[in-house]
């Protein structure tokens, strides 16, 4: 109806990231938070055309490993989800006459190849055959395996291939988000979400073990990992979003 306006608002320096869809008052810029959630990162909204509902599409990093479509109630923030699997669902609208929804959705399958400097032929180290388990992050370790990152089971974590291919297997737990892998001597700097502690940056060894958090004080998100695995930098989640340096080890930045 022109009076009132839905925005989202993301605040990724709060402990757990926090997501809050409001409405303003076009007349007056009064704002009225309709619904807040923790552990979640929504991009695309639209109005039901009865103003009763706004559609959202975004992720909840605590029940989906993508982005996924859900309504919420206006007013009240009851919040009803429409899709629950791996597809990617973007750009949401909302039809003015009939009740239908739209969306563009993105299904990935992947897998990793592996081809030699020198020339030849690429052949697969993975072969995963649905879009759940497909890698979307990777990076070399320093032993030659790949580490990489895939959903099992709605959660996200890092997975370790040899070379030569096989059988992959998990080196972080399920129930925490982990992406953004950076390889160093002996293991990798990784982001690590969970609903407690929001974003932090993690060390762990190739083989699983030593899991260990680096940056305990502070919400984090890791930026880049020396070749020689003496410097961290990450990035604060905080307003500033300044770029820090620590050692490769952990401790004061």
């Amino acid at each position: 109806d022109g009076r009132r306006i839905a925005i989202l608002d993301a605040d990724a320096s709060a402990v757990g990231l926090v997501s809050a869809l409001a409405v303003l008052d076009a007349d007056n810029g009064r704002r009225e938070d309709v619904n807040v959630t923790k552990g979640a990162v929504h991009e695309s909204i639209a109005w039901l055309s009865d103003g009763r509902g706004i559609v959202q599409s975004g992720f909840d990093l605590a029940s989906a490993v993508s982005r996924q479509i859900s309504i919420v109630s206006y007013r009240g923030g009851t919040v009803r989800r429409l899709t629950n699997d791996v597809n990617d669902y973007r750009q949401v609208t909302a039809s003015s006459g009939d009740e239908a929804i739209a969306a563009v959705r993105f299904n990935r399958m992947t897998n990793l190849w592996l081809a030699d400097a020198s020339g030849g032929e690429a052949r697969p180290i993975t072969r995963f055959t649905n879009a759940e388990s497909s890698p979307f992050g990777f990076v070399t370790a320093d032993d030659g395996s790949v580490v990489f990152v895939a959903a099992n089971d709605q959660g996200v974590r890092l997975w370790s291939v040899g070379a030569s291919g096989g059988e992959s297997r998990s080196m972080t737990s399920e129930g925490n988000l982990a992406i953004n892998p950076r390889s160093l001597p002996g293991g990798v700097v990784y982001d690590r979400y969970d609903a407690d502690s929001g974003f932090h940056v993690w060390r762990i060894d190739l083989d699983g073990s030593h899991a260990r958090m680096l940056t305990p004080n502070v919400a984090a998100q890791v930026a880049d990992v020396a070749r020689d695995g003496s410097i961290i930098t990450f990035v604060q989640l905080d307003s500033e979003r300044a770029i820090w340096v620590m050692p490769g080890n952990g401790g004061s930045p």
